[in-house]
């Protein structure tokens, strides 16, 4: 990624590894959720430069290449779940990207982590939290190459975080996981990290 400026990023250049969990961290406003929706291709069109994903540049493809591409390779958890009102928690999660063929894959994560019991149930009779782990269940199903996770434990408990972030960590080993995060939970956890102040990137922890 190469960017002269955005409204809220300004001259940044970074090359990212092709696996593992990369945090972003910084203070609230400081840029980090506009550099991982500029990444996802969210908002190619506010920022100069270049988003290049496998040789390509995000910026100049077509907005159907584009949405396809997030689709058949991108991986997303915003700070809000989105999941469907009137379908089951377990259809919300095979939905995207018609994924039924993965339904014993689905039931797995969800049993892994605390909603095997609810899986028919719908969300608006369960609480954030487990809203927010089916979103994570969703977002893992189609093994992505990249999954732009936003704020993903900031709605668990630490026992849920912590099997969130296993499941993060095993999902890292064949693909790349950017994460913004305020949890002081999941810090443990970055190893590797870029660290925003006003726009910039301040610091790169390796």
């Amino acid at each position: 990624y190469k960017s002269e400026e955005m409204d809220s990023l300004k001259n940044i250049s970074i090359k990212l590894p092709k696996k593992g969990i990369v945090g972003i961290t910084g203070a609230s406003g400081s840029g980090k959720s506009s550099f991982l929706y500029a990444m996802a291709g969210l908002k190619r069109h506010l920022c100069t430069g270049s988003i290049i994903f496998n040789g390509r540049d995000c910026r100049k493809m077509l907005e159907k290449d584009m949405i396809n591409l997030r689709r058949e390779r991108f991986g997303f958890v915003f700070q809000k779940h989105f999941l469907i009102p009137y379908l089951s928690i377990l259809d919300n999660t095979l939905v995207v990207n018609n994924n039924y063929e993965n339904e014993d894959k689905a039931k797995k994560l969800l049993e892994e982590l605390a909603l095997g019991d609810y899986i028919h149930r719908k969300p608006t009779s369960m609480s954030v939290g487990q809203c927010q782990r089916v979103a994570i269940v969703r977002a893992l199903l189609n093994k992505p190459d990249v999954i732009f996770a936003d704020e993903p434990t900031a709605a668990l408990d630490a026992q849920s975080c912590q099997i969130v972030m296993k499941m993060f960590e095993r999902e890292a080993e064949n693909s790349l996981i950017l994460l913004v995060t305020h949890d002081e939970k999941v810090f443990p956890y970055l190893k590797n990290r870029i660290v925003f102040e006003d726009g910039k990137i301040v610091r790169i922890e390796e």
